[in-house]
């Protein structure tokens, strides 16, 4: 994991220590990441490396960070901004049945886990240093 993604994840650990989700426009100025989204080059590697920090999370059997940053467009008939297809994709891919229950459902309940992993002391001092 770079520096980078590493600086990512710990600005992600403090929005869950605080309760809080973030857009992805929001979250590229946050972390000062400079990517052009209107550029697919950098789109794609802003997501990437949003995936990086997902599986890391999912393969050490943690709530999944990322999923704290949103898409800005609802989905139809949801009342809740939700993470990109793409993120549940990836925790399909990961977790392998983690959505069958529906996106929103699945994003309500992981949101609470996630902030309760991350607000418990102990699982934060444990955790929030990247480790290999």
């Amino acid at each position: 994991m770079t520096i980078k993604v590493r600086r990512m994840r710990s600005h992600l650990i403090e929005l869950a220590r605080k309760e809080e989700t973030t857009y992805y426009k929001n979250f590229n100025i946050d972390c000062d990441l400079k990517y052009d989204f209107s550029n697919i080059d950098n789109y794609d590697k802003f997501r990437d490396e949003l995936r990086q920090i997902l599986k890391f999370e999912i393969d050490n059997e943690r709530p999944c960070l990322t999923l704290l940053v949103l898409s800005s467009e609802k989905i139809k008939g949801s009342e809740h901004y939700l993470p990109s297809a793409g993120f549940f994709k990836y925790v399909e891919k990961y977790r392998k049945h983690c959505t069958f229950r529906g996106r929103t459902t699945f994003f309500l309940e992981e949101k609470v886990k996630l902030f309760d992993f991350w607000k418990d002391e102990q699982k934060y001092i444990s955790n929030k240093d990247f480790k290999e």
